[in-house]
């Protein structure tokens, strides 16, 4: 399939893009761009209209079988729930597949999105898991995780990889280059923290500001890719599993820290109750 990029590849030696050029880069794309802001209200309509379908299947069943409502009131919730979830993750990625290739209307966007489903969902559960794990490992690991996997969702839109992989390879993007990149995404999610702020249209702010913060993380990645060229980088079985086992690890350190922290708590309080017994 033709590649398709919006700027050029920038000469190898030069720097990291400007913060003041990615911003403006951004807006003018933005303004032209207007249909992501469409795509992404329709990820979060269907959603919602998927949920609402079976859920009211649940209700009108409940009211016609009586004995069996409550039974027919769960099962549609849940059957909702779950198609809310396919339908939002299909909508997050005709909205990824728009901002990574502007030749994508609506229509092909969430027909793109459909074919690469499934390696949408897995690559974002995979890199939920780890980052969060991550951040259980007292933050820091979870901070240095996600930037270094924040563009795996474009590695898979633009050049088709999946899994650990597009993780991996998101990571060899910013190796050397983690300082200017975590600056730049810091600075465009404290604007997004302070517009959804914003007392009673805070929620309609974050929605319009959404698409300008995605094509932002966008430009950050094209220009990572042009400074780097074709990155060597392992994808070995060992180095896969390596990732899952810090991300696992945070999940197994939490509840034990949580023990230590509350037994501690219970036996200070014990000697405080003696000490003044």
């Amino acid at each position: 399939e033709e590649e398709f990029d919006e700027f050029p590849a920038v000469p190898a030696g030069a720097g990291i893009i400007g913060v003041g050029d990615l911003f403006k880069n951004t807006f003018e794309i933005y303004k032209k761009r207007l249909i992501l802001l469409l795509i992404l209200l329709a990820a979060y309509v269907f959603a919602g209209v998927a949920f609402g379908i079976f859920f009211g299947i649940g209700m009108l069943l409940g009211i016609a079988v009586e004995s069996l409502r409550a039974g027919f009131i769960t099962g549609g919730t849940v059957v909702g729930a779950i198609a809310a979830v396919i339908t939002g993750f299909w909508g997050q990625g005709a909205f990824v597949f728009a901002v990574a290739d502007e030749r994508l209307g609506f229509k092909d966007a969430y027909r793109r999105a459909w074919q690469k489903l499934g390696s949408f969902v897995w690559i974002s559960l995979l890199m939920g898991y780890i980052v969060v794990g991550g951040f259980l490992l007292f933050i820091i690991p979870g901070v240095l995780f996600g930037v270094w996997f924040t563009f795996c969702l474009f590695v898979l839109a633009k050049e088709d990889l999946r899994g650990m992989t597009a993780l991996l390879k998101s990571k060899e993007y910013v190796k050397g280059l983690w300082g200017p990149v975590f600056v730049r995404l810091l600075l465009v999610w404290i604007v997004s923290i302070g517009l959804s702020l914003v007392p009673f249209i805070g929620w309609l702010l974050s929605l319009l500001y959404t698409p300008f913060m995605m094509i932002f993380v966008y430009l950050i990645y094209e220009d990572m890719r042009g400074l780097k060229g074709e990155v060597v980088y392992s994808t070995s079985t060992g180095t896969k599993a390596k990732w899952l086992a810090l991300g696992t690890l945070g999940y197994m350190v939490a509840p034990i820290v949580i023990i230590v922290l509350t037994g501690a708590t219970v036996l200070a309080s014990l000697m405080m109750f003696k000490v003044q017994f």
